[in-house]
């Protein structure tokens, strides 16, 4: 099965992912429902200014995501912030990628 990448605007980030961090392009969709509508979610990523990382998307998600959700928060770089199934260890994925 393909993954399919999407964001819900038509903005750089599509650019910015792509040429930055080497994420494949993503298909816009018009709408949360059409998004929720398709293949199960793997991944949410928000990608922002910093302070609003930090004042309002840790704190909420943080809220919702409480332990035996299924889902928790990883940060990379202080601009973005994931949403990740529990348990998802991006180090232990690099190192079996690199093993083999």
């Amino acid at each position: 099965m393909q993954d399919w990448v999407t964001q819900l605007m038509a903005i750089t980030l599509g650019a910015i992912m792509d040429h930055r961090y080497y994420e494949p392009l993503a298909d816009i969709v018009p709408s949360l429902a059409e998004l929720l509508a398709g293949p199960p979610v793997r991944k949410l990523l928000f990608m922002t200014d910093p302070a609003v990382v930090e004042a309002q998307l840790k704190p909420d998600w943080g809220v919702l995501l409480q332990p035996g959700r299924g889902a928790e928060l990883m940060q990379a770089v202080d601009t973005m912030l994931e949403i990740v199934p529990a348990g998802v260890n991006k180090w232990a994925g690099l190192q079996v990628l690199m093993a083999g």
